[in-house]
């Protein structure tokens, strides 16, 4: 799995780490999020961390499921 990412914003490169990540959409999906230097974070779209700590909070982004759950897989 590669692991290193980055994005550009204004002509400035800003690099990244990919990490994996659970989320809740009716299912629990294995999924990827992106974790970048300046202190975004991309979960489907690029947030500040408090923004990213409510959807932790909200438990739309876990790091386990509940025993006895499903964890499905991208293709």
């Amino acid at each position: 799995m590669k692991n290193k990412t980055f994005r550009e914003e204004q002509g400035k490169v800003i690099n990244g780490i990919i990490i994996p990540a659970i989320i809740e959409n009716s299912n629990f999906w294995l999924t990827e999020i992106v974790i970048y230097e300046d202190g975004k974070i991309f979960c489907w779209e690029l947030v500040s961390l408090d923004e990213f700590k409510e959807k932790v909070y909200s438990k739309k982004i876990l790091v386990s499921i509940p025993n006895g759950s499903k964890l499905f897989l991208p293709n």
